[in-house]
C-alpha cells in the first residue's frame, strides 16, 4: 500500500497545476485530456482484467478491483473539483453581468431625471 500512497500523492500534485490554470484553456485541456486518459484506463481495466490485477499487484494493492476503486475515487474527486470551479467561474460572470446590467439601469434612471 505504500507504493499506492505514492501515486496518490502524485496524482494529487499533479491536479493542482490544472486547476491553478483551469479558467485558461490550457487549464481546460489539461482537464480534458486527463479526463480522456481516465475513461482509456477504465475500458482497459474492463477489458483486461488480468492486466488490472497485475498493475494492482505491481503497486501494492491486493486486487485489480480495489485498483478500479481507487482509481474511480480519484477520478470522483477530480469531477467534483472540476464542477466546483466550473461553478465558481459561472458563479463571477454572473455577477459581473448583474452589476453592469444594474449600472446601466442606473444611469438610464438618472438621465430620465
Amino acid at each position: 500500500m505504500k507504493i499506492f500512497s505514492v501515486i496518490l500523492l502524485l496524482f494529487l500534485l499533479s491536479i493542482l497545476p490544472i486547476i491553478r490554470t483551469y479558467n485558461r484553456s490550457v487549464g481546460k485541456s489539461w482537464a480534458r485530456l486527463l479526463c480522456l486518459g481516465f475513461i482509456v484506463v477504465f475500458i482497459l481495466t474492463v477489458s483486461f482484467p488480468e492486466l488490472a490485477s497485475a498493475v494492482a499487484k505491481a503497486v501494492g494493492l491486493g486486487r485489480g478491483s480495489d485498483l478500479v476503486f481507487y482509481l474511480s475515487a480519484m477520478g470522483l474527486i477530480l469531477l467534483a473539483g472540476a464542477s466546483l470551479l466550473k461553478f465558481r467561474s459561472v458563479e463571477r460572470r454572473q455577477a459581473a453581468l448583474i452589476r453592469q446590467i444594474a449600472l446601466k439601469e442606473f444611469s438610464d434612471l438618472k438621465s430620465s431625471i
